[in-house]
């Protein structure tokens, strides 16, 4: 499937898939969207709740889910498992160019040692996650 591409509002990069006119996160900003939706109104509320989180994402896409979510296991220290599926693997190629202009604490290598991750093994990416 081909993938492209594209900044948002926010700064930040998603990828639109022309075949079937849709967009990976929303125009207006990737990482505005998966902050608010998946970490400050997911992950954030769980870690109140549950000393030990199980996660599962159907579609791990970019990782950009996945990658906030790292971070935030670290800075909240808390212990984090996280499991995804995806059918469509994004090619290297594309992974190197997402974001990579971003600033602030967007870690491409961290990014790609997730997409890196071998198949039905748990791998700690750090002592959290």
């Amino acid at each position: 499937m081909k993938v492209e591409l594209i900044h948002t509002s926010d700064g930040s990069d998603s990828l639109f898939v022309p075949e079937l006119d849709e967009t990976y996160h929303s125009k207006h900003g990737a990482l505005t969207e998966s902050q608010h939706v998946f970490i400050d109104n997911g992950y954030i509320a769980a870690s109140k709740r549950f000393e030990n989180i199980r996660l599962f994402e159907v579609g791990f896409g970019t990782g950009l889910n996945a990658f906030l979510t790292m971070q935030k296991a670290k800075s909240l220290q808390c212990s984090t498992e996280y499991n995804a599926i995806e059918l469509y693997p994004l090619s290297k190629i594309i992974l190197r160019r997402f974001n990579q202009n971003s600033e602030g604490d967007f870690n491409i290598e961290a990014l790609l040692s997730m997409h890196n991750c071998s198949w039905d093994q748990l791998i700690q990416l750090n002592p959290y996650f």
